[in-house]
C-alpha cells in the first residue's frame, strides 16, 4: 500500500506540475514559470525511476539519452524563449510540427509513467496523399525532409533554405514514424529501410522489392512486389511481419483502422476499390473501376476509369458516389481541405480546388507527375522525373 501511495503521489505531483506549467504560460507571468521550474527540479529525483533510456529518443529534449522531467523543463524554457533546443525533432512529441507547452505536458506525463507513448508515435507526420505520390517530402518541426529520387535524402528549413543531405542513396516513399524516417532504398534492393531524423543508423526493416510504403505510427504497411503485389505489414522494428491480402494491390491507404487499396484483376491501370479492416480482417469490395484513390476525412477521392479519369467521391462505406469535378486527372493529393491535382486536359499542370469545390486555380504550368505537399510547398516531378518545387 505504501508503494502504491508513493506512485499515486508522484502521478499527482506530475499532474499538478503540468497544470502549473500550462497556467504559467497562458498567463505569461515569469514568476509562475520560475516556480514551476523550481518544482520540476525538486521532483526530478522522485520521478527518475520512471525515466526511459534510449538513443535519439522522442521526448529527450536535452539530449542526455533519457526522458525525464528535465526534458519537460527544457521544452518549457524553449517555449518562453529562455533557450533554444538544439534538436527540436525529439521535442515535438505530439507531432504537430511545432514545439508548444502541449509537448512539455506530454513529456512530463511520460516521465511520470502516466502515458506509455507519445501522440507522435501514433502519427506518421506524413499525408496519405503524399505516400500515394512517391513520398517525395514531408514537413516536421519547422523543417522539410525530401528526396531528389537520385542522390539522397535532404533536410532544409521551411523556406527551403539550408539544404543538407542527411543520407546518400536513391530513395522514395519517405514517411516518419516513432522518431525515424522510413523509406524504400533502391540501393538495397528496394527494401524498406529506416534512418534516424539526422540520417544515421541505417537499418533494413523489410526485404524488397517493396512499393506503396505507408505507416499508421505503430505499424508499417507496404506492397510486396516480390509476392504478386500483396499487402504486408510489420511493426516499426520489422518484427511481427504478416501478409494481409492475396490481391494484386496498389494505391495503399491506411486510415481510421482500415486499409483501402485498388485490387487489380483485369488491368494494371485500374481495379476495384477494397476496404480491409485491420482488427477483424473483414474485406469489403466497394466496387468502382479506379486507377487512383486518396482517403481524406472520411471520403474516398478516386479517378473514375469509366468516366475518363474524372474525380469522383464516395464515403468510406462505399455509399454516396458522386462526381467531384469534371477535369480529366492524372493524380491527386488531398491535404488540409484542398485537393491538388494534375489535369490531363491542361498540359499536365497542377491545379488546386477546395474540398467544398471552391477556389479553383492553377498552381504551375509545367508538365508534372507526382505531387507531394510539405509545409508551404508542393514537391513534384517534371517530365524528366526531376524533383521540383512550387508554392502551393
Amino acid at each position: 500500500m505504501k508503494t502504491l501511495l508513493k506512485v499515486l503521489s508522484v502521478l499527482l505531483a506530475a499532474a499538478a506540475a503540468a497544470l502549473c506549467v500550462t497556467a504559467a504560460l497562458k498567463a505569461n507571468r515569469a514568476e509562475e514559470v520560475a516556480v514551476t521550474a523550481d518544482y520540476l527540479a525538486q521532483t526530478e529525483s522522485a520521478q527518475t525511476a520512471a525515466a526511459r533510456t534510449a538513443v535519439s529518443l522522442p521526448g529527450d529534449a536535452d539530449g542526455d539519452g533519457r526522458v525525464t522531467t528535465a526534458d519537460s523543463l527544457t521544452i518549457l524554457k524553449h517555449c518562453v524563449g529562455i533557450l533554444k533546443i538544439e534538436n527540436p525533432l525529439y521535442a515535438d512529441v505530439d507531432g504537430d510540427g511545432i514545439i508548444t507547452t502541449n509537448d512539455a505536458l506530454a513529456v512530463l506525463k511520460f516521465a511520470a509513467g502516466i502515458i506509455k507513448e507519445f501522440p507522435a508515435v501514433s502519427d506518421t507526420g506524413q499525408k496519405t496523399g503524399n505516400m500515394l505520390n512517391g513520398g517525395l517530402a514531408f514537413y516536421c518541426s519547422d523543417s522539410i525532409y525530401y528526396t531528389d529520387l537520385a542522390e539522397g535524402i535532404y533536410r532544409c528549413d521551411a523556406d527551403l533554405s539550408g539544404q543538407t543531405m542527411i543520407y546518400s542513396g536513391k530513395a522514395d516513399s519517405l514517411c516518419r514514424a516513432g522518431g525515424y524516417i522510413y523509406f524504400i532504398d533502391y540501393l538495397d534492393g528496394a527494401s524498406v529501410c529506416r534512418i534516424d531524423m539526422n540520417g544515421k543508423g541505417h537499418r533494413r526493416i523489410a526485404d524488397g522489392p517493396a512499393a506503396n510504403l505507408t505507416a499508421d505510427g505503430k505499424r508499417l504497411y507496404y506492397v510486396n512486389v516480390g509476392d504478386k503485389s500483396a499487402i504486408y505489414s510489420c511493426d516499426l522494428s520489422g518484427n511481427d511481419s504478416e501478409k494481409l491480402t492475396d490481391d494484386r494491390c496498389s494505391m495503399l491507404n491506411v486510415a481510421d483502422g482500415c486499409i483501402y487499396y485498388v485490387s487489380h484483376t483485369e488491368s494494371d491501370d485500374y481495379g476495384s476499390i477494397v476496404k480491409l479492416e485491420t482488427e477483424t480482417a473483414k474485406r469489403t469490395d466497394l466496387g468502382c473501376a479506379a486507377g487512383f484513390i486518396d482517403v481524406y476525412d472520411g471520403i474516398i477521392y478516386y479517378l473514375n476509369h469509366d468516366n475518363a479519369d474524372r474525380v469522383y467521391t464516395m464515403t468510406t462505406d462505399g455509399k454516396d458516389v458522386k462526381r467531384f469535378c469534371n477535369y480529366k486527372t492524372l493524380r491527386l493529393n488531398v491535404a488540409e481541405g484542398t485537393m491538388y491535382f494534375i489535369r490531363r486536359d491542361d498540359n499536365f499542370s497542377i491545379h488546386r480546388l477546395n474540398t467544398d469545390k471552391t477556389g479553383l486555380s492553377r498552381v504551375n504550368r509545367a508538365v508534372s507527375d507526382y505531387l507531394c505537399v510539405a509545409g508551404d510547398y508542393i514537391f513534384y516531378t517534371d517530365e524528366d522525373m526531376k524533383v521540383c518545387t512550387v508554392k502551393r
